[in-house]
């Protein structure tokens, strides 16, 4: 009885051994499984901030792109702005020549070939402004 006893303590000590091992198994395939799923979402979670980093550079692009023209325009504005006060002192001048009449003719400042028109003058005096107005804007 007692050697019966024994070989079924054997038995149970194997019977547990084997269902620890098939634990074990299905253990490591489990782990596997879920390594395989991690390693999926990491893929997929790559692949989204590839795709993000793509954006963000197209978005960089085309601000430098941007950036670029607006100093261009800016260096064009400075360029302009020298001509464009001269020429805008010089109607001054000349306005306030036609205002101011001299004691001796006063018809030959009115009559002066040279002058430009009061029209043309109030149509140009705004663009500079305008101009004027656009570099502060570039230069801010």
């Amino acid at each position: 009885m007692k050697e019966k006893f024994r070989e079924m303590e054997l038995e149970l000590v194997q019977l547990r051994e084997e269902v620890h091992g098939v634990a074990q198994e299905t253990d490591r395939t489990e782990r596997k499984e879920d390594y395989r799923k991690e390693v999926a979402m990491l893929k997929k979670e790559i692949q989204e901030l590839k795709n993000q980093r793509e954006e963000y550079n197209k978005q960089v692009s085309e601000m430098r792109e941007e950036m670029r023209g607006l100093r261009e325009d800016r260096e064009s504005y400075r360029k302009q702005l020298p001509a464009l006060e001269k020429q805008l002192t010089q109607r001054g001048e000349q306005q306030s020549l036609e205002e101011t009449p001299s004691p001796s003719s006063p018809l030959t400042t009115a009559i002066n070939p040279s002058s430009p028109p009061s029209d043309s003058y109030s149509q140009t005096q705004p663009q500079i402004v305008l101009l004027m107005g656009l570099e502060w804007q570039v230069c801010r």
